[in-house]
């Protein structure tokens, strides 16, 4: 994988940072999940991982991603591939906005964009939820938040001739990064 953006998109729970883990471990490329991002303000505040966090925090991580990004887009030698993971949904009208600039960020590199939507059976998602690994990393392990949340909001509609749809439901993270490789060369073709 060469000059390749893959961003991965979908609900907590779903998989993103585990099949981007194993994406990055096949093709060499660099990983940045939302959470290096957040997690950078969240320690500071000391996110729980249940209560919701003020508003005007986000506009303080909107500065790190875009100083994030922009390092990528100036610094990063140019055959290198970014594995990117993000929770975003139609209802939410900055979540368009993230995505666009992903989108942006893979046109001024020149770089192949690839829209990866993963999908799970919500039962499976709620089972996920309070693990032990994702409080850890400072993400959201409220079951009945994450339950609410997902009633009340749809993945982010991606409208890109290189989308992609995965179900991490039954399927081991490392076929479902398989499966994303075997996408991304058909695209590169």
């Amino acid at each position: 994988m060469n000059n390749t953006i893959v961003h991965l998109i979908g609900y907590p729970g779903v998989g993103k940072l585990t099949v981007a883990r194993e994406l990055c471990a096949l093709t060499n490329a660099k990983l940045l999940d939302n959470h290096l991002i957040l997690n950078t303000i969240f320690g500071l505040i000391e996110a729980d991982g249940k209560t919701p966090i003020p508003d005007p925090i986000w506009d303080q991580i909107d500065i790190i991603r875009d100083a994030t990004f922009r390092a990528i887009e100036l610094a990063a030698k140019p055959a290198r591939s970014f594995v990117l993971t993000n929770v975003l949904t139609d209802e939410e009208p900055l979540d368009r906005e993230i995505y666009q600039r992903v989108v942006v960020l893979a046109e001024r590199r020149q770089a192949l964009f690839v829209p990866i939507i993963l999908v799970a059976d919500t039962d499976e998602i709620l089972r996920r939820i309070p693990s032990a690994d994702r409080a850890a990393n400072l993400k959201h392990i409220d079951v009945p938040g994450s339950k609410a949340f997902m009633a009340e909001n749809s993945v982010l509609t991606v409208d890109h001739p290189n989308t992609a749809t995965f179900d991490t439901t039954g399927t081991a993270p490392a076929d479902t990064a398989a499966a994303i490789v075997t996408h991304i060369k058909r695209l590169a073709q």
